[in-house]
């Protein structure tokens, strides 16, 4: 009994292995087994023959930002700068602020901080690639499309 069911699985391995590696349909194979018996080392040694060596996905190169680091072609809120540490971003009238500072770019994302005109400060800290979409701050939104150690990419849009 528990060299069929040893066959049984090894044919299944072996049916999967040959739909995967020829591009075929993902359904679930039959679990029945094959007309003919196969010995349970001739199954091993297909399934192992049979199955498509696995390659990891190259890392995605860490992108050029549009804008270069031209920090001015942030002024009227439409811009893709690359920041490295530090920066204020000076803003044209009717954006809600006059300039906008990064504080900080490190592994653990990108920090902003504003303040308005009647001198309340507003932050946005942690900002990273992965949270979902782009944070505002009056007039102002930003996004962290890119992020690697101490260097960030930062989409700014007019909203």
């Amino acid at each position: 009994m528990r060299h069929m069911m040893v066959r049984t699985v090894l044919t299944a391995l072996v049916v999967a292995g040959a739909t995967t590696a020829c591009g075929g349909s993902t359904t679930a194979p039959s679990a029945t087994p094959p007309s003919s018996p196969v010995p349970a080392s001739t199954s091993a040694s297909a399934a192992s023959s049979s199955a498509a060596p696995t390659t990891s996905a190259a890392p995605k190169p860490f992108p050029a930002a549009a804008d270069g680091t031209n920090l001015r072609a942030c002024a009227d809120g439409d811009c893709e700068i690359l920041v490295t540490g530090p920066v204020t971003i000076r803003l044209a009238k009717g954006l809600g602020m006059s300039s906008l500072d990064i504080t900080a770019v490190s592994p653990a994302g990108v920090d902003f901080q504003s303040i308005s005109p009647s001198g309340m400060v507003v932050s946005a800290t942690g900002q990273t690639p992965n949270q979902g979409g782009a944070s505002t701050i009056d007039k102002l939104s930003f996004e962290v499309v890119a992020l690697e150690g101490a260097k960030a990419v930062v989409r700014f849009t007019h909203t």
